[in-house]
């Protein structure tokens, strides 16, 4: 299996044939053009391939958030819960959360940006990432 990283590539953004990115594939590291990208993505047979932009519960009782089931995860709760959110160091998830103004949410042990759990609304995103053991939580608005 071959990774390729292009670490300053944005989604949506235009490319033109000649911009450069910084690449890397089995551990060495490279300036490719857009164009020598595509073309290598292009030359590839892929066995299997897996797109998924999000994960939705309704949740009763528990809900877990697993960083497995997509970087975008929705909740909607139709009585009190406990989170769990499971993800690994170095990655990040975003939560969309509907019925916060209704039901509490019991958190997993974290550190919130600004010292305190968020007052939450009918619908809320927060974002959690972990840096080592550390997992960490902003409130980043009602929706």
């Amino acid at each position: 299996m071959v990774d390729v990283t292009i670490p300053d590539l944005t989604v949506g953004a235009a490319v033109a044939d000649a911009d450069l990115f910084e690449s890397s594939q089995s551990g060495s590291t490279a300036k490719s053009t857009a164009a020598e990208i595509f073309t290598y993505i292009n030359s590839k047979t892929f066995t299997s391939l897996e797109l998924q932009r999000y994960s939705e519960t309704v949740a009763t009782g528990s809900a877990t958030l697993d960083r497995a089931d997509g970087g975008i995860q929705t909740v909607t709760m139709t009585a009190n819960i406990t989170l769990a959110v499971t993800i690994a160091a170095g990655e990040s998830l975003t939560f969309h959360l509907s019925a916060g103004d209704t039901y509490t949410v019991t958190w997993p042990t974290m550190t919130w940006v600004g010292g305190s759990t968020p007052t939450l609304t009918a619908a809320d995103v927060i974002e959690f990432w972990k840096v080592g053991s550390t997992l960490y939580g902003a409130y980043v608005g009602a929706v």
